[in-house]
């Protein structure tokens, strides 16, 4: 048993033999910054400014430079010795935030070869709170679980919409695919993650490859709710063809309703005359000169949230606390 001392707070908690200081954190009722828990994202991003820790694998979203000064990821660290820590955020947690549920599949949209759209309904008198661009697992029956970030808005508590990828082979995919009905019921766990929008004090760019889409689409919406805010809006949704935008009309209504929201559609695959064309984040880094004073919520596939991350900071001038990010990790890649 070693013990973790959170600098600049009165926080120290227990670090158990084969946990991460992620998991010791949360087991102590306190909660970190998370997002894909498997190294890639970066959002559990942090320093270890005294001690020592080993990891099970090593975790790719740190330059060497990140790591020759001491920083880590806490969601793949074990602690050797006692340590101190430096962290970018950390709050008690609320016991009664994670709900488990028996949700009822009340709506199975497949919208496109390999994406389909789920609506769940959780029982009678259930409501469960969550931050817009947080995410959920479904227990699978034959064990384990799959997470999917939630598409619908946070004012909407008593039910909730996902966007699945079908993965060839992949159990849930399957589930869709082949015995899915609507009025089956699945064991939800919710809400999870940390990546949500923050206080709004500069223009937001969501950038967003394939079903990463629907942690944005929670986070606009919500904001249409509560009030669409007065500073500039862009969403870069990259495919590797134009069905892969599989909402863009509903992302050209909020540009029509919106004008300081702009849409662009980037495709990586295909030509038509229309959209852009080539990676999503490039397209980014055509059209700003720089990101210094622009706040950025990335969300797709490993290989982009990692290349929009190194070249925003290196090529744009991003700040590394004006970064945030959703890395969807596929189960062959736990």
């Amino acid at each position: 048993m070693t013990k973790v001392i959170v600098d600049g707070t009165d926080i120290v908690f227990e670090c158990e033999s084969g946990q991460t200081i992620l998991e010791s954190a949360k087991r102590a009722g306190y909660a970190l910054p998370y997002s894909c828990r498997n190294g890639v994202c970066g959002s559990c991003k942090g320093v270890v400014k005294e001690g020592s820790i080993a990891f099970d694998r090593e975790p790719g979203a740190l330059t060497d430079e990140e790591r020759s000064n001491g920083w880590t990821l806490f969601c793949q660290a074990r602690a050797e010795t006692d340590l101190t820590i430096q962290v970018t955020s950390i709050d008690r947690m609320d016991p009664d935030a994670v709900k488990k549920v028996r949700a009822k599949l009340y709506k199975l949209d497949r919208v496109t070869d390999d994406v389909s759209i789920l609506s769940l309904r959780f029982p009678a008198g259930v409501r469960v709170k969550f931050k817009a661009g947080q995410y959920l697992n479904i227990q699978l029956q034959e064990g384990g679980f799959r997470s999917y970030s939630m598409a619908s808005p946070s004012h909407q508590t008593d039910s909730v919409q996902l966007h699945v990828r079908h993965v060839p082979g992949g159990a849930f995919s399957s589930y869709l695919e082949e015995t899915a009905c609507v009025g089956d019921y699945l064991s939800i766990e919710l809400p999870l993650g940390s990546f949500y929008l923050r206080e709004i004090s500069k223009p937001l760019l969501f950038v967003v490859s394939g079903t990463g889409f629907a942690p944005v689409k929670s986070i606009i919406e919500t904001l249409m709710k509560s009030g669409f805010p007065s500073v500039p809006v862009y969403l870069y949704w990259g495919g590797r063809r134009k069905v892969d935008i599989y909402l863009a009309s509903l992302a050209q209504k909020w540009a029509s309703r919106f004008p300081n929201f702009t849409f662009v559609p980037v495709l990586s695959e295909e030509k038509n005359g229309v959209d852009r064309e080539g990676l999503v984040h490039n397209a980014v880094m055509d059209d700003f000169a720089s990101l210094e004073s622009v706040d950025v919520y990335v969300c797709g596939v490993p290989a982009m949230v990692n290349a929009a991350r190194k070249d925003f900071m290196q090529l744009r001038d991003l700040p590394g606390n004006s970064f945030y990010c959703d890395a969807f990790v596929m189960s062959s890649e736990l």
